[in-house]
């Protein structure tokens, strides 16, 4: 056992240190150049998405392995996950600004002058947080309104922390865009758990 231990134990410390060769070329390679594109990211915020990248890939090469999801590694990944997407609201720039934007059709004159880039942010800003509301919806038993009302008021917390810390604007459009990524997260949970529940109907059918 001890042996066996002992082998598992040097097998995954191989694992990670494998995967965070592969996160550290790719980023040098692509993502580092892609990121200076769009922001003047903080080094902090590049090492985070560096952490959560290869926690991303050892998790996925693990599960293979082991032929098994671990709900523990599942949790710790949505842990880092939610880090990175308060560091992409704090840290995703070096500078301090700070400012108040109230109007939801900004965006229209947004993507007049600027199509490409306001297209890009409003996708991201979209998709930030559907991973996080298909994970809370999947793991916390609560009903959908709940759910929602906890997360609204989380992302009033970040957008107003941002304003007072001069990191970034207090942006009705954000709280949008990222509040109804959360409900496609949620949706996506329940579009899935009514799959899964009518297989099992037709299997016991």
């Amino acid at each position: 056992m001890k042996k066996n231990s002992l082998k598992t134990i040097l097998r995954n410390i191989g694992v990670l240190i494998i995967c965070l060769l592969i996160t550290y070329i790719i980023f040098y390679n692509f993502v580092f150049e892609l990121l200076t594109r769009f922001m003047s990211p903080s080094v902090s915020l590049y090492l985070g998405m560096m952490i959560f990248s290869t926690a991303i890939l050892y998790i996925i090469t693990i599960s293979v392995i082991n032929k098994r999801i671990n709900k523990i590694h599942v949790s710790i990944l949505a842990l880092l996950y939610l880090g990175i997407a308060i560091g992409l609201s704090f840290f995703k720039t070096t500078s301090n600004f700070s400012g108040v934007n109230l109007n939801p059709f900004s965006i229209v004159v947004d993507f007049k002058n600027y199509f490409n880039h306001t297209l890009l942010l409003v996708v991201t800003n979209t998709l930030l947080y559907l991973p996080l509301g298909v994970f809370v919806k999947f793991r916390i038993k609560a009903n959908n309104i709940s759910l929602l009302m906890g997360f609204i008021l989380y992302i009033l917390v970040i957008e107003t922390m941002q304003y007072i810390l001069h990191r970034g604007i207090f942006d009705i459009n954000d709280i949008i865009l990222n509040t109804l990524g959360f409900i496609l997260g949620i949706l996506c949970c329940n579009f899935a758990g009514s799959l899964s529940m009518k297989r099992k109907a037709k299997g016991y059918s």
